[in-house]
């Protein structure tokens, strides 16, 4: 397959105009012509990956693309994401996801649910009623109590899940919906005024 896959895009380049060289799209290349930019799995350091999000590749001779494998492909991670028109994977984490985002696909559909800290109390912010918090802040990345910066409203009916917290040091976070899981985006120590 691997082999079959290389000879086409050889096919491709040879038939290229050299005048106008196709534009490269990293990610996981995919069959029929696409790529995959964001993918899933339940280990870190084996298994298949399951594609979240995919695009596909222009068609048009005035404006080439071919797909190439991002960098990083072989690091432990349970969520990745090529962002930006970069090329190379951007890990979100290496948590095994919640059993809820492994089900098949169409039990997934038939059965939604929503990942949110739903221990989260209202002490210091004043969401509206029946929102949930799915961003968070805390001033030192290994302890602290965490604050609700961004609350979410649902206007569709979901399972509600309790968020994985992976115990990794952090001063910013928000739900990764798609693992089930804290994705840290910050782990550098805040300042005071950060959390008025």
């Amino acid at each position: 397959m691997a082999a079959s896959r290389s000879c086409r895009l050889a096919l491709r380049l040879s038939f290229a105009d050299p005048n106008n060289p196709p534009a490269i799209v990293w990610g996981d290349p995919l069959p029929g012509g696409k790529v995959c930019l964001d993918e899933l799995r339940a280990d870190a350091t084996h298994g298949a990956w399951r594609c979240i999000s995919s695009i596909e590749l222009s068609t048009d001779p005035t404006t080439p693309e071919v797909a190439r494998k991002a960098y990083g492909w072989n690091r432990p991670c349970t969520h990745r994401r090529v962002e930006g028109g970069g090329s190379s994977w951007r890990c979100l984490t290496t948590v095994r996801p919640s059993p809820y985002v492994l089900r098949p696909v169409h039990v997934q559909q038939n059965d939604p649910v929503f990942f949110a800290d739903l221990t989260m109390t209202r002490q210091t912010t004043s969401p509206p009623d029946g929102s949930l918090c799915t961003e968070e802040m805390r001033r030192l990345p290994n302890r602290g109590t965490w604050r609700c910066t961004t609350w979410q409203q649902l206007t569709t009916p979901f399972r509600l899940v309790q968020v994985i917290e992976p115990h990794i040091p952090c001063t910013f976070r928000f739900v990764d919906e798609f693992t089930g899981v804290w994705s840290c985006l910050s782990a550098k120590p805040l300042g005071r005024s950060s959390l008025h």
